[in-house]
C-alpha cells in the first residue's frame, strides 16, 4: 500500500484511480502526477477520485494546472497550520489543523485546551489540536551528528517495554514485540483457551437433548446430547454412578433426584428443562468429554478495565 505515490516513475500510465483520501495537498499532488508524465500516443490521462479529492482540495475548477490548496473553513479562507512547539527540543512545527467544531483553543505545544487552559484529555492522553504524529525538529546526538527528535504527540506504547511508536506501527521499533491492541491479546487468549478440548470451558447450551441408551454392560443409561458454540459432543449417565446421576438431575429437575432412568425420562416430557450452561473438558486421551458442573455463569471475553 502506497508504494506508488511518489518517487514512481511510469510515464505510459494514463489512468490514476485514486481510493484514498488524504489530508497531505503535496501528496495528492504526487499520486494524481503519476499520470502527468508525457509518453507517445498519449494524449491525456484519467483521474478517477473515488476518495473525494479534487473537491477536498479546492481542484474542481482547473484539472489541468491544479493550483492545489488546503480546505475552506467558512469565511476565514483557507486553513492557517498549527504551530506546536515540541516540549522536549522546543523546536517550533507546523501542522494541518484537525476539525474543531466545539471550537477549543491550543496551547503552545499544540494540544486542546478548555476555558480554563487545561488540555483535553481522551483515553489515550491528552487531543492534539493537529494531525502531526511527531516532532520534525533536528537534535544533537554526539559527535557533530544530528537525529530527528523523538517527541510523539500521538503514538502507541509497546505494553513489554514503554516505548513510544508511531500510531500505525505494527511491531514496536525498540523491541520488535507486535503491538496489539490489550483486549484484542485478551480476545486471542480467549479463543486459544476455547478451541482447545482439554481446558476447562463453561458454555452457554445452545441445544441439548437426551435419550434412552443401554451400554454394553446391559444397564439402562440416559445419553444426552449438548450443543455449545464450540463443539458438539455426548455424554453417558446412569444411576449407578450416584455423582455424575445426581448432578444431571438436579441441573434439569431444579433440584429432584430421578430414581430411575425411565422416571428421569417421563418427567423430562413434562417438566425437566435443559441446562443454561455445561462445564466440561474433554478427557485426555480419549475422544469423549466430561461435565463438571451444570448452570454455572458462562465464561466471558475479559476485557481490560
Amino acid at each position: 500500500m502506497g508504494i506508488l505515490t511518489t518517487g514512481f516513475d511510469a510515464p505510459h500510465v494514463d489512468v490514476v484511480a485514486v481510493l484514498r483520501k488524504t489530508e497531505s495537498p503535496g501528496l495528492f499532488q504526487q499520486i494524481i502526477g503519476r499520470g502527468c508524465r508525457l509518453y507517445d500516443g498519449k494524449d491525456d490521462f484519467l483521474v478517477l477520485d473515488y476518495a473525494g479529492n479534487i473537491e477536498f482540495h479546492g481542484l474542481q475548477d482547473d484539472l489541468f494546472e491544479p493550483q492545489i490548496r488546503t480546505r475552506k473553513s467558512g469565511m476565514d479562507g483557507e486553513l492557517e497550520p498549527i504551530r506546536a512547539v515540541c516540549p522536549d527540543c522546543s523546536f517550533e512545527n507546523q501542522f494541518t489543523p484537525r476539525p474543531n467544531e466545539a471550537g477549543f483553543k491550543h496551547d503552545r505545544n499544540g494540544y486542546f485546551v478548555d476555558l480554563q487552559g487545561n488540555r483535553i484529555e481522551t483515553d489515550h492522553g491528552p487531543e492534539p489540536a493537529h494531525f502531526g504524529r511527531r516532532c520534525t525538529g533536528q537534535v544533537d546526538i554526539g559527535g557533530g551528528r544530528l537525529a530527528r527528535c523523538e517527541y510523539r504527540w500521538t503514538f502507541k506504547e509497546c505494553p513489554e517495554c514503554d516505548h513510544e511508536n508511531d500510531i500505525a506501527a505494527r511491531f514496536c521499533e525498540s523491541c520488535k514485540e507486535e503491538l496489539v491492541d490489550p483486549n484484542t491479546k485478551l480476545q486471542r487468549e480467549f479463543q486459544r483457551i476455547k478451541e482447545d478440548p482439554y481446558s476447562i470451558s463453561t458454555d452457554e447450551v445452545l441445544s441439548w437433548s437426551a435419550q434412552p441408551h443401554v451400554g454394553r454392560s446391559g444397564k439402562p443409561s440416559v445419553r444426552c446430547t449438548i450443543k455449545t458454540a464450540w463443539r458438539t459432543f455426548d455424554i453417558w449417565c446412569m444411576p449407578e454412578i450416584p455423582h455424575e446421576w445426581a448432578m444431571l438431575c438436579r441441573a434439569v429437575y431444579k433440584g429432584h433426584i430421578a430414581p430411575s432412568v425411565d422416571v428421569f425420562l417421563q418427567y423430562l416430557d413434562t417438566h425437566g428443562t435443559p441446562p443454561e450452561t455445561v462445564t466440561y473438558h474433554r478427557i485426555r486421551g480419549s475422544r469423549f468429554y466430561k461435565v463438571i458442573d451444570y448452570n454455572r455463569k458462562a465464561d466471558e471475553i475479559p476485557q481490560v478495565a
